[in-house]
């Protein structure tokens, strides 16, 4: 019987994605859309360049617009651009601004990497949504 449902699971079959995740994702796509608008306006309100790498951070948050899009899409590629998106950008930003950014900024970028990673890897009929969207491929 094992054998049958690994079956039906690999033919490609995904799991229906829980309403709850996909709203969540939109979430997540109108908050870093809203970040994006603060902190261009902030830029042009308070002429800001030279203490905040505004473009960096709006970059940020149209690279994780577009991350999130692809989870929609349920693209693997989604979860690794934010992945990479997140780590590269926080570097970016402590680099450029040498400001020295405590612990709690750190363990903040993690636990939202693994927080996704955790998402991704919840269970719908017996196989995981990240599964799924490599099954898809």
């Amino acid at each position: 019987m094992q054998n049958n449902s690994d079956n039906s699971n690999s033919t490609g079959v995904k799991p229906e994605r829980s309403p709850i995740i996909t709203v969540l994702f939109f979430f997540g796509i109108v908050i870093n859309i809203v970040s994006a608008i603060m902190t261009t306006t902030d830029y042009y309100i308070y002429e800001a360049i030279e203490y905040e790498p505004f473009l960096l951070v709006v970059c940020q948050d149209i690279i994780n617009v577009v991350s999130l899009i692809l989870l929609l899409y349920w693209k693997p590629l989604g979860f690794y651009l934010y992945v990479i998106n997140t780590l590269v950008a926080y570097i970016v930003l402590v680099m450029l601004t040498g400001a020295e950014y405590d612990l709690f900024d750190i363990i903040r970028q993690i636990i939202s990497i693994i927080v996704l990673y955790a998402i991704l890897n919840i269970k719908e009929g017996g196989i995981s949504y990240w599964k799924a969207m490599k099954l898809k491929r």
